[in-house]
């Protein structure tokens, strides 16, 4: 592997990184909930978010073998301290905003053992991880955040175009074009399932045999 980042990624390490994206837009969109659970929510989501894109970082450049450590730190700045210094060590790389991620941790604790609503301090962090997320991903990565997409997984041209729709559409918050594109995307992909099955096959010989009985009765199979 380079020694020089970006390293870009496989695309298994591309799946983490989906899901990492996803966990953040889950946090994001509880902090925009407006209730005080959804601020408690958000903070537990964006400290989430933030761990498992560090252990990614890990996982994708095989730190605990270059360094020789166990890479299973459990407080989250001990785990960003660490990712940073063998960043620095190897790549000659470091991460940003390590004190903003130990505040953040702080912050979740008090919430988690002492449920105090972050509402002053919420939309600060919801800032700070999405840079913290952007940089990682273009300095560590080499990609930019709608590079980090289900849709960019998808072989199918057709289905991917409609996937690729319907994210555009959520992030434009346009949730009736959501529903449509997704609904394309899936139903795309589920005729090309369905022609390339073994089951589709096997009951042609069914269909034709009951066309000789009954007219309603081989639709109800080609239905199935």
């Amino acid at each position: 592997m380079s020694n020089s980042l970006p390293i870009r990624p496989s695309q298994s390490v591309h799946q983490t990184l989906v899901r990492a994206e996803r966990m953040l837009a889950h946090a994001t969109g509880h902090s925009a909930g407006g209730s005080e659970l959804d601020r408690m929510i958000a903070i537990h989501g964006l400290d989430n978010a933030c761990e498992f894109l560090l252990r990614i970082i890990g996982d994708h450049l095989d730190l605990e073998s270059k360094t020789g450590k166990n890479w299973d730190f459990v407080d989250l700045s001990s785990l960003a301290g660490e990712t940073s210094k063998a960043l620095a060590q190897i790549y000659n790389h470091r991460l940003s905003h390590l004190s903003d991620l130990k505040v953040l941790r702080q912050m979740r604790n008090l919430v988690q053992h002492g449920a105090i609503d972050p509402q002053g301090d919420i939309q600060r962090f919801v800032g700070i991880v999405q840079r913290f997320f952007q940089g990682v991903l273009q300095d560590v990565f080499g990609l930019e955040r709608g590079e980090v997409a289900a849709s960019v997984l998808i072989d199918n041209a057709e289905v991917k175009a409609h996937l690729s729709d319907a994210e555009k559409y959520l992030d434009e918050h346009n949730y009736l074009e959501v529903v449509i594109a997704a609904r394309d995307a899936f139903e795309n992909a589920y005729y090309r399932k369905l022609t390339n099955s073994d089951i589709t096959l096997s009951l042609l010989p069914a269909i034709v045999q009951a066309k000789s009985n009954e007219e309603q009765y081989p639709w109800s199979m080609v239905t199935i």
